[in-house]
C-alpha cells in the first residue's frame, strides 16, 4: 500500500498498475522478494533506465570497489544535505552492518568539523559536503582521499555521489514516500 507524501508528484506504481515487463523487471531487481520498494516502482515506469539503474545501484551497494563503511559514510551525509529522509532510513542498516556506531552516525549529521572523525573519514564527509555546495570535490579533499583510494576507487567514490546525489534529488522532487516497514526508523532517526 502506497501511502501518499505531502508533496507527491509522482506516486510509486501499485502491483495492479504494473505491466508484465515491470512486474518481472521488479522482481529480478528485488531477487524474487515480494516486498514493496518505493523507489523501485517509481523508477520502474520508464523500464529501460530502470534496468540502468538498478545495475548501476547493485555495483554500489555490493561491488567491492569502495570500502562499505566509507560508502556509507558518504551517502548518509549526502542524505542529510539533502534532507532525503528516504534514502537515510534505507542506509542507515546498511551503514550500522559495516561498523558505524551510533556516535558515528551524529557526526555524519554534524559535518566534517566534529571531532569524531579522523582525517580519512572527515575528507569523505567533506567530499559529499563539496558535491552539494560546489558539484565537485576540491583539490584539498581529493588529496586526502588519494592518501587512502586508488585512482579506480576515486573514480568509483565520485561516480558513487553523484549517481546518490541525483538519485536523491529525483526522490524529494518525487515525493516518494516511505515503505510502511521503515515509518519506526524514521521516526527514530529523525
Amino acid at each position: 500500500m502506497t501511502v501518499e507524501a505531502p508533496n507527491m508528484n509522482v506516486a510509486p506504481l501499485e502491483r495492479a498498475e504494473l505491466t508484465a515487463t515491470q512486474s518481472l523487471m521488479l522482481r529480478e531487481a528485488l531477487g524474487g522478494r515480494e516486498i514493496e520498494v518505493h523507489i523501485y516502482s517509481t523508477l520502474v515506469r520508464v523500464p529501460e533506465m530502470f534496468e540502468a539503474w538498478v545495475a548501476l545501484a547493485k555495483e554500489f551497494l555490493a561491488g567491492d570497489a569502495l570500502p562499505r563503511r566509507a560508502s556509507e559514510i558518504a551517502i548518509l551525509r549526502l542524505a542529510t544535505r539533502t534532507e532525503c529522509e528516504y534514502e537515510w532510513v534505507h542506509h542507515v542498516g546498511r551503514a550500522r552492518a559495516a561498523g558505524v556506531d551510533e556516535e558515528t552516525l551524529a557526526a555524519i549529521r554534524e559535518g566534517s568539523g566534529d571531532p569524531h572523525w579522523d582525517g580519512f573519514e572527515a575528507a569523505l564527509v567533506r567530499a559529499a559536503d563539496e558535491i552539494v555546495d560546489d558539484r565537485q570535490i576540491s583539490a584539498t579533499t581529493w588529496g586526502v582521499l588519494s592518501g587512502t583510494f586508488d585512482v579506480d576507487q576515486l573514480v568509483a567514490f565520485t561516480v558513487m555521489l553523484g549517481f546518490y546525489s541525483g538519485t536523491m534529488m529525483s526522490l524529494r522532487t518525487f515525493g516518494t514516500p516511505l515503505e510502511w516497514r521503515y515509518r519506526q526508523t524514521a521516526c527514530e532517526c529523525s
